[in-house]
């Protein structure tokens, strides 16, 4: 081939066969990457629309707990002014009696999180929104879960349940909505217990239920607002 002068022809021909395979497994390198990254955005997008979801739920919850916080609060306030001034029992009465005794932890949906902890957390390619989503649910809505929960059903509710039991019956008003009415309306309104529980329901839910609850909020409010962002950032 060297006196035909057909070897540098023959090894050019080499060159560009190995060239043209090593192109080849690249390509098909990068196409198999490109798919891998195509399926780990689309799971991405599923996940986060699916936390979106979750939050929101999140978010209902968390304000309707505001909500019956402030109205059980209203009542207590009502409650203990009568107390206090010693004014006389009316029937309006009984429905604040069954706000304010009424007790209970949050409710949190965390079903889109454990899926998201099962798929991989960096299926997530912001840290930024990795970071706040791990914290949402790992640290603000644990502590608000365990320690509402710990409070209700140890500290406040066993008191509350007995006491009920004791000194209540259960009714329905004129306007069909169930109500505490005591055996002696006008006893109760004299029983120190039943005062202090008012006090101490008062207070926890001033201090403890407000602060946690609407710290929640607000961590939910602007993580929802970055998972938003990036899902806008996809389409």
């Amino acid at each position: 081939m060297i006196d035909s002068g057909s070897a540098p022809k023959y090894l050019l021909y080499a060159i560009g066969e190995v060239a043209l395979v090593v192109f080849g497994i690249l390509i098909a390198f990068q196409i198999n990457n490109w798919n891998d990254w195509r399926k780990d955005r689309i799971e991405e997008i599923e996940i986060l629309t699916d936390l979106k979801e979750s939050i929101e739920l999140n978010i209902d919850f968390i304000q309707f707990s505001i909500q019956i916080d402030e109205r059980g609060m209203v009542s207590n306030r009502i409650l203990l002014d009568v107390i206090e001034k010693k004014k006389p029992w009316l029937d309006s009465l009984a429905v604040h009696i069954e706000r304010a005794l009424f007790v209970r932890p949050p409710i949190l949906s965390f079903s889109s999180y454990k899926s998201l902890e099962n798929k991989g957390i960096e299926l997530i390619r912001s840290k930024e929104l990795k970071k706040s989503i791990v914290h949402l649910y790992e640290s603000q809505y644990n502590i608000l879960l365990s320690v509402l929960t710990r409070i209700t059903t140890i500290e406040l509710k066993p008191t509350i349940d007995q006491f009920k039991m004791n000194f209540f019956v259960r009714k329905q008003d004129s306007l069909e909505r169930t109500v505490m009415v005591p055996n002696d309306p006008i006893s109760i309104l004299a029983n120190q217990k039943f005062e202090n529980i008012l006090q101490n329901t008062q207070l926890i839910r001033n201090t403890v239920f407000r602060n946690l609850e609407k710290q929640s909020l607000k961590e939910s409010q602007r993580v929802l607002q970055l998972v938003k962002d990036e899902l806008e950032k996809s389409e």
